[in-house]
């Protein structure tokens, strides 16, 4: 590991530096030093990975209604290339 030489430093509560601690537990990350540096620099390095806008959401939400509802098709036995609504099974998802 290459040396550091800056060092940035951040106050927040105990039960967000609790929730980080268990966050690197659960993940293997040594510290929360590395976690704050991973998320960095996903930050830098993937800035869209972070976008929370709703139009980006509802794209996301859509994305996974359709990937459900085909999953669903296919534990029914139907298949997968059948666009027909599971309103009439009442397994659809999202808001009517």
């Amino acid at each position: 590991m290459r040396a550091r030489d800056k060092m940035i430093s951040f106050r927040l509560p105990l039960q967000q530096y609790e929730r980080f601690r268990a966050l690197c537990f659960t993940m293997g990350i040594q510290s929360v030093s590395e976690l704050a540096r991973a998320a960095v620099d996903k930050l830098i390095y993937e800035p869209g990975s972070y976008d929370l806008s709703p139009a980006k959401l509802e794209s996301r939400i859509t994305r996974l209604e359709n990937q459900f509802n085909m999953l669903a098709r296919e534990l029914k036995g139907a298949r997968p290339d059948d666009n027909a609504p599971l309103e009439s099974s009442g397994m659809t998802v999202g808001p009517k």
